[in-house]
């Protein structure tokens, strides 16, 4: 399976699973169900803090979810790059789908220097080095990214 077709099925799975959630009852849609450690079991209890994966750039995980044979993973990180911010260089743990949900910044790789907005949505293929400018003096920066890996 192509490293696009793999971010295309998760970024679909992450849809559904949105929208699957936000349908009222009798509209025909089942509420996914995920396995214990995935997501919390309170829908209202707290979100796991950030970390720092490189300086500058912090993480939080959001869903980790293996395929039924165990060969590929899908995994959901919230981003956070804040005001004024040159993260260190980073490489993410596979395949990546960024997408922008607030803020402002740019996305620079060895291929080339892209300005994300919001909405605006870029690839990194897997083991490609990244690095995140925010020249915003005000604002951060909130990504979404969904990695996939073939576990070998």
């Amino acid at each position: 399976m192509t490293t696009k077709r793999i971010l295309l099925t998760a970024a679909m799975l992450v849809v559904a699973t949105m929208t699957a959630s936000a349908q009222p009852a009798g509209s025909g849609f089942q509420k996914v169900r995920f396995a214990e450690g995935v997501r919390a079991i309170n829908p209202m209890g707290g979100a796991m803090d950030y970390s720092a994966f490189v300086p500058g750039l912090y993480i939080r995980p959001m869903v980790k979810t293996a395929s039924i044979k165990g060969d590929s993973t899908v995994t959901v990180w919230a981003l956070f790059v804040g005001p004024k911010s040159n993260t260190a260089e980073a490489k993410l743990p596979g395949a990546a789908m960024l997408n922008l949900v607030a803020g402002s910044v740019d996305l620079v790789t060895p291929a080339a220097t892209t300005r994300l907005l919001p909405g605006s949505t870029a690839e990194v293929p897997e083991g490609t080095s990244l690095h995140f400018v925010n020249i915003d003096e005000t604002h951060p920066a909130h990504l979404r990214a969904i990695l996939t890996a073939v576990n070998h």
